[in-house]
């Protein structure tokens, strides 16, 4: 499954994830190589300008962190149909570092 985070979500969500690294004192570009993400997408993703969930989901990881999404809906189950209908967001490819 892909997911897509709105743009405030990948803000906050960057910024929480500067603020691990910052605590380990690990350097940016340590956590890129981890991830297998080249440092700028790491500062990309601090910034909450990378909005793939899969990408912060790798950065994550290399923090030792983990991240948990919750979907809400009040209204009940959405049905395959309701969700096939919803606009879909370009994917955005994600950059290797060379081991």
């Amino acid at each position: 499954m892909y997911v897509t985070l709105r743009y405030a979500s990948s803000d906050i969500l960057g910024r929480r994830l500067r603020q691990i690294r910052q605590e380990q004192g690990a350097p940016l570009g340590q956590v890129a190589a981890a991830a297998g993400i080249s440092r700028l997408w790491a500062a990309q993703i601090e910034a909450g300008e990378i909005l793939d969930l899969e990408t912060m989901q790798l950065y994550a990881s290399a923090l030792g962190a983990r991240i948990t999404v919750t979907v809400e809906y009040e209204s009940g189950v959405a049905s395959p149909a309701k969700l096939s209908a919803m606009p879909q967001q370009p994917r955005l490819r994600r950059t290797r570092t060379e081991r």
